[in-house]
């Protein structure tokens, strides 16, 4: 079973900027540095670092109103691109 989380990184300048979501075989700590393979801007494969997790967890029990799974969102900062090593 897999996390769907959604990557936003969090800028020098403080604007919040979403990278996508992502799968994941566990939540990722704060610290961890993850490799994201995208083809955005900066390169098919950036390198980003865990500032925090937000989660958004689903009151129980649920109302027909309610999101129907928790969900999860990583604040990352942007460190390179992995392109660049090899």
């Amino acid at each position: 079973m897999t996390i769907t989380i959604q990557v936003i990184e969090l800028r020098f300048d403080g604007e919040l900027v979403r990278r996508g979501t992502y799968e994941f075989v566990q939540l990722p700590s704060p610290g961890d540095r993850l490799f994201l393979h995208s083809d955005g801007e900066l390169g098919s494969t950036q390198i980003v670092r865990v500032l925090y997790a937000e989660h958004h967890p689903v009151f129980v029990p649920k109302n027909r109103l309610a999101r129907p799974d928790p969900t999860v969102s990583l604040v990352v900062e942007y460190l390179g691109s992995a392109d660049r090593l090899y």
